[in-house]
C-alpha cells in the first residue's frame, strides 16, 4: 500500500525533526504509538503557549511568535496527520514552516486527504480548508488504509 510507505517516511522524518527518543523505547513498546504520544504531547505544549500568546496580544495571530513555536507546532501536526488527526490539518496549511524544505512537508495533506482533483494544489490552501470545512464530520480515518475517507451521512 503507498500510504503506508509514504506515512513511514513520514513519522521517520517528524521523529527525528522532533528529537523522539526511538532508542530510549522499551522493547515491549509500540514505536509508533511512543511517537503518537511524544508528538501529541509537543503539540498540546506550543498550542497552550500559541494560545497565551494570541490572548496577550490581543488576538493579532500576526504579532511575532516565536518561530520555534511555529516550526514545532508545524512538525508535530505533520506527524500526527499521519496518525488520523485531522484537527492539526488547519496548523500544517497555515504556512507555518517557514524554512522551504520544512513547507514541502505540507504536501501530506494532500497524500492523505480524498480532495477532489482542482484541489490538489497546494496554492489553493484557503479552498482546502473551506473544503475541509465542509466535510469536516464526514471525514474519517481508515487506520487499515492509512489515509482519510468520507463517510457518507445517514
Amino acid at each position: 500500500m503507498r500510504n503506508k510507505a509514504i506515512i513511514q517516511e513520514y513519522r521517520t522524518l517528524i521523529g527525528t525533526l522532533t528529537r523522539f527518543p526511538r532508542g530510549a523505547v522499551p522493547d515491549n513498546e509500540d514505536v509508533s504509538l511512543c511517537l503518537y504520544h511524544h508528538l501529541n504531547q509537543q503539540f498540546e505544549t506550543f498550542l497552550a503557549k500559541f494560545h497565551l500568546h494570541l490572548v496577550k496580544s490581543g488576538g493579532n495571530v500576526a504579532a511575532s511568535l516565536p518561530t520555534e513555536w511555529k516550526l514545532m507546532l508545524f512538525t508535530a501536526s505533520i506527524g500526527l496527520v499521519t496518525f488520523g488527526r485531522k484537527d492539526v490539518i488547519p496548523f500544517i496549511l497555515q504556512d507555518m514552516a517557514q524554512i522551504e524544505r520544512l513547507a514541502s512537508l505540507t504536501s501530506i495533506v494532500l497524500k492523505l486527504l480524498p480532495l477532489p482533483e482542482h484541489l490538489q494544489d497546494l496554492n489553493k490552501k484557503t479552498e482546502i480548508l473551506d473544503w475541509l470545512e465542509i466535510h469536516y464530520d464526514q471525514l474519517t480515518w481508515d487506520e487499515e488504509k492509512e489515509g482519510f475517507y468520507l463517510k457518507e451521512e445517514g
